[in-house]
């Protein structure tokens, strides 16, 4: 799977591509909803992405105006918005969801 910023013109949205086995390209299989997609038009958007077992994908989603988590199901091909994520008044920004995704196992040694 992969998560990107498509971005044509001052347009940006959210899609998700899965690599094809067969003929190794890349295919489209979702996009975030285009009403959600016109609160970026003409930001310059900056997202990270975590991943949970290839079946929950959360989205950290910043610009100078906005700061907002989406989740997407994978199996469901779901969008949700995750409420309450507001950018704080004053000079410090609230930055959300860096990280890394991982696999936890009863094997895994420290």
């Amino acid at each position: 799977m992969l998560v990107g910023l498509l971005t044509k013109n001052a347009a940006t949205c959210v899609c998700v591509w899965e690599l094809q086995k067969m003929t190794l390209l890349w295919m489209e299989v979702d996009r975030m909803p285009n009403i959600w997609c016109l609160e970026f038009y003409g930001e310059h958007i900056r997202m990270n992405c975590l991943g949970n077992k290839g079946c929950l994908i959360l989205l950290s989603l910043r610009s100078r105006q906005m700061n907002c988590l989406v989740t997407y199901n994978v199996v469901m091909r779901e969008w949700t918005k995750v409420p309450g994520c507001t950018i704080p008044r004053g000079r410090k920004r609230l930055w959300i969801a860096c990280g890394t995704a991982f696999h936890p196992s009863p094997t895994a040694r420290a």
